[in-house]
């Protein structure tokens, strides 16, 4: 498959299985190599799957503002302030990439397309980009989130986000990621991804959090499909690394996490200075550069700029990469590859 050629391998869900009951408990689960023919399945045993042995970059970028000022104010409107930031992120962000000559997915709020699409498209479109949906409102998805929309609700957000990247790019995506994030994504949830499968979505980016005090996991870190609510071609695809949101200040006395990034000792404080990002960068790229797993963090460019304007820790992360061998790809990629591409998921195939 030639890079950046796009697959449809939209496909009838297999019969539906029962789901369990969801008394297990949830276990963080470290990075481990593995094999090229196998990795961790949603129930944490080996499952005969095609993936990358490699620790690799799933480059993606959350592709919105700041949402505090308007995604949970039904009525308010993105404001103008809000919207150049964002805009702004993006020019000095494809620069970057333009320079180190990588491709990125971008997950776009439908929302900033429907007040500024044509922005958006000048930005992205003809990049060779990967650009997916972000929903159109970013209201959470995940069941037990208290601003969770109903299942009704969101199907509405995701099918209007769906059209608003539809009509502004030409394609309709196959990809989302779930605004928010989840220790477990979306398991035990059928009516939402049903929602997923039948709005032609193949691939999920929705497991982004482990804890309260150390989300930099989540708590199953390789891709799975969610075959226990009997859809095996839908595919999960965790977020691996801190939410730039959580770890930069974005006002002064903003809240931070406690600041703690496996393989090292905890940092004294959140970052205050670009140098100390990339301090920290370093040490969650150490930890999965030795682990043998992805990093794949939420970063949102709006969250980035408005800490640092020359987005500094970008062309460092992309200069790690290409030091250390590390793959770039794309969330559309990874998807392809554990697909299959063009044959049907189980089938024979080839990586590694």
């Amino acid at each position: 498959m030639e890079h950046g050629e796009r697959v449809d391998v939209r496909k009838e869900p297999a019969p539906r299985k029962t789901a369990g009951d969801g008394s297990e408990p949830v276990r963080q689960q470290h990075c481990a190599p593995y094999s090229p023919r196998t990795t961790p399945s949603a129930t944490g045993a080996d499952t005969d799957l095609r993936t990358d042995p490699m620790s690799s970059l799933w480059l993606g970028f959350d592709t919105e503002s700041d949402v505090t000022q308007w995604a949970y104010e039904p009525g308010l409107p993105v404001s103008a302030a809000v919207l150049e930031e964002s805009l702004a992120a993006l020019v000095r962000l494809t620069e970057i990439l333009r320079a180190h000559q990588v491709k990125a997915t971008f997950f776009l709020v439908g929302r900033l397309l429907e007040v500024a699409g044509d922005a958006y498209r000048v930005l992205l479109q003809g990049e060779g980009h990967d650009l997916e949906c972000h929903t159109y409102s970013h209201h959470p998805i995940h069941a037990g989130h208290p601003l969770s929309e109903s299942p009704a609700e969101a199907e509405k957000s995701i099918r209007r986000g769906l059209d608003l990247m539809e009509q502004w790019f030409g394609e309709r995506p196959l990809g989302l990621c779930a605004p928010g994030g989840s220790p477990t994504g979306l398991r035990r949830q059928p009516e939402i991804l049903r929602v997923i499968w039948e709005a032609g979505l193949r691939f999920v980016k929705s497991d982004n959090l482990a804890s309260s005090e150390t989300p930099m996991l989540p708590s199953r870190i390789h891709p799975y499909a969610y075959a226990e609510e009997g859809y095996p071609d839908l595919w999960r695809l965790p977020g691996v690394g801190w939410h730039c949101t959580l770890t930069l200040p974005r006002a002064p006395g903003d809240w931070t996490p406690r600041p703690v990034v496996p393989g090292g000792p905890p940092f004294p404080h959140a970052p205050r200075t670009p140098e100390d990002h990339l301090a920290w960068v370093r040490q969650e790229l150490d930890y999965v550069r030795a682990h043998g797993c992805q990093f794949s963090p939420s970063w949102h460019p709006w969250s980035l700029y408005r800490f640092d304007p020359s987005l500094t820790v970008v062309d460092f992360l992309l200069t790690y990469a290409r030091e250390h061998k590390m793959p770039v790809k794309t969330y559309r990629q990874v998807y392809e590859e554990l697909a299959g591409g063009p044959e049907p998921v189980g089938g024979p195939g080839r990586l590694g």
